[in-house]
């Protein structure tokens, strides 16, 4: 605010002022209870987003064990490219020991996960028809962390690195393996022969008969994991969790739909002479993809079998008519077409050839304000309407109290009593767990 105001003469108030009116506005937040503002946060976006879908588990206590949610964008996003799910809850996001994991309503091609033998038979169960794999990452840091001297040990993890994706046939996979756990005296040891039954999990060079869009472990989502973990901590709040995450969320949406701007409106140049083959592939795939194409067009002539939608500029365009169709029925502008983008480059373009000059400063500046005028006008009233709208529709619901989750008892935590926190403990009839939340839209089910 300095900066944009000139300095901190100009901003009106103190340092010291601006961070006490966010922490009132951060406790304001939380007055209710954490998982109670998040039930209600999780409500408002159930009548913004009809297909919208959450569900909370309670215990006998009344208080939070379970919380799901996904908007309508992440269900048609799993569809187009939920083929290969990596599972990773390796990290805890709050003060209340819950984990943070992605899930999905249909069974991916491919399913990454770490060396846990009851996830394994639960995905047997669930996903039948899932190829499941193991994080070659979790297994390397297992393989030189466990063994003394193999931690130091630079020809151990360059041998069994080979093992794991520098091979080219099963062949060679057998003698590298063999020679290495000879070389190492590892023939006894347990753990390898454990993890060789399972080579076809995890060895790269027994893999390549199915697609896994080039993850070779869970480590791709080690960023993943950073970005929305990037404030989260032990001490955080499940409200403040909600919010890291659904910024997260819109931020990586902003991203997309920049680069599907910004893909559509220009077409890829080639290394090579622009056949009809490559002017076809460069109006359909991604900049990225186009790459890739042309790479593989370099080695062989393709066939057009190598087209997939979910590649194209196009993966998307049912989602966005639909999109499109719902939102013009309520009367609201499409956010998610270029229509925003193409305006800020309009304006942006006024703004450099004007910036120079003062009466044409002096028309921006005048027809800003007007036009601010009349647009908060509009916009009070359509709130105003959706406001009335709400508060129709939830006038007769059931009101619903959601208590915080036990905090956990994590390592190093005292372990001295709560006066009255086990008064009850154990007290009456054991109920089994109860559910609530959005209903699964008839379309969907």
């Amino acid at each position: 605010m300095s900066n944009e105001a000139g300095g901190e003469d100009a901003v009106g108030h103190s340092y010291k002022d601006h961070m006490n009116l966010c922490y009132k506005l951060k406790i304001k937040a939380i007055e209710g209870g954490h998982s109670q503002v998040v039930y209600d946060k999780l409500q408002d976006a159930y009548y913004e987003d009809p297909n919208f879908f959450f569900r909370i588990r309670l215990d006998k206590d009344v208080r939070v064990c379970n919380l799901f949610w996904r908007d309508s964008m992440m269900v048609e996003d799993y569809k187009i490219y939920g083929d290969v799910t990596v599972f990773d809850t390796t990290y805890r996001t709050n003060r209340y020991n819950l984990i943070c994991a992605p899930l999905g309503d249909k069974s991916p091609i491919t399913l990454f996960t770490d060396q846990d033998a009851a996830m394994a038979r639960t995905i047997k169960k669930i996903f039948p028809t899932t190829r499941h794999r193991l994080c070659v990452w979790h297994l390397m840091q297992n393989a030189v962390t466990r063994f003394g001297v193999l931690k130091s040990d630079s020809t151990f993890k360059a041998d069994f690195n080979k093992c794991l994706s520098g091979c080219l046939n099963e062949a060679e996979f057998n003698t590298c393996w063999e020679a290495m756990v000879i070389k190492y005296n590892l023939k006894e040891h347990k753990w390898f022969i454990r993890i060789y039954k399972l080579r076809h999990k995890w060895a790269r060079t027994l893999s390549k008969d199915f697609f896994s869009a080039r993850i070779l472990s869970s480590q791709r989502s080690e960023s993943t994991n950073n970005i929305v973990g990037f404030r989260a901590t032990k001490k955080t709040s499940l409200t403040e969790f909600y919010h890291i995450f659904q910024e997260t969320i819109k931020s990586w949406r902003r991203k997309k739909y920049t680069d599907e701007f910004n893909t559509t409106k220009s077409i890829p140049t080639s290394h090579y002479p622009m056949t009809s083959l490559l002017k076809h592939a460069a109006q359909v795939y991604t900049h990225t993809l186009f790459r890739d194409f042309e790479e593989e067009f370099n080695l062989v002539v393709a066939s057009q079998k190598y087209i997939s939608s979910r590649w194209t500029k196009f993966a998307k365009v049912e989602v966005w008519n639909k999109h499109e169709a719902q939102l013009k029925a309520k009367g609201l502008l499409n956010s998610f077409t270029p229509w925003r983008l193409h305006m800020m480059r309009k304006y942006y373009s006024l703004i450099l050839k004007s910036h120079t000059i003062k009466e044409a400063r002096k028309i921006i500046d005048d027809n800003f304000k007007k036009d601010s005028e009349v647009i908060q006008t509009i916009v009070a009233a359509a709130s105003n309407n959706e406001h009335n709208t709400t508060n129709t529709t939830t006038e007769n619901e059931t009101s619903v109290q959601v208590l915080d989750s036990a905090h956990a008892n994590t390592k190093g935590k005292s372990k001295k009593m709560i006066p009255g926190s086990y008064d009850n403990f154990n007290k009456g009839k054991r109920r089994k767990h109860r559910e609530f939340g959005s209903k699964t839209p008839k379309h969907l089910l």
